[in-house]
């Protein structure tokens, strides 16, 4: 590690290794999660703005729904550290997943019409089964797709 200059705290972050492949290595792992963060922030930022901006407000109700579900996902793997450092208590953990179940209670019953709002292409959906109305003709190819790696 790098000495601090005069009134500056010592860096927990250790110093890369010379030579441009250890400071590339180095830096990859904050670069991506830096890339995570941001596609999150505009993830969550696009479904507020787009229950904001619809005047349906059962459009409205699904679009906030998807938010608080991306946000609890999101949450779930810092709970551990957040725990730690006493930003939260025990019960609230128990409270994130009861938020989440409901939010997905509230989403299933919208599944096809969240399907159809994200426009996903039609051959996307004819690839895999479960977005088609018979979708139960394809449990017995589930097994063998799952040992084969192919549906």
């Amino acid at each position: 590690m790098r000495k601090p200059a005069t009134g500056q705290a010592a860096s927990t972050v250790p110093e890369p290794d010379s030579g441009a492949l250890a400071r590339w290595n180095h830096a990859t792992g904050p670069a991506l999660q830096l890339a995570e963060a941001t596609a999150a922030r505009s993830a969550a930022q696009a479904l507020l703005q787009a229950a904001r901006a619809t005047p349906d407000a059962h459009a409205a109700d699904l679009l906030l729904t998807l938010h608080r579900l991306l946000a609890l996902r999101l949450l779930a793997p810092s709970t551990g550290d957040l725990l730690a450092a006493g930003h939260l208590r025990p019960d609230h953990l128990e409270h994130l997943h009861t938020a989440r179940e409901q939010a997905v209670a509230h989403l299933a019953s919208h599944a096809t019409a969240l399907i159809d709002a994200f426009m996903i292409p039609e051959d996307v959906l004819t690839r895999h089964p479960i977005a088609l109305p018979d979708w139960d003709l394809f449990l017995d190819r589930i097994p063998a797709a799952l040992t084969s790696g192919t549906a």
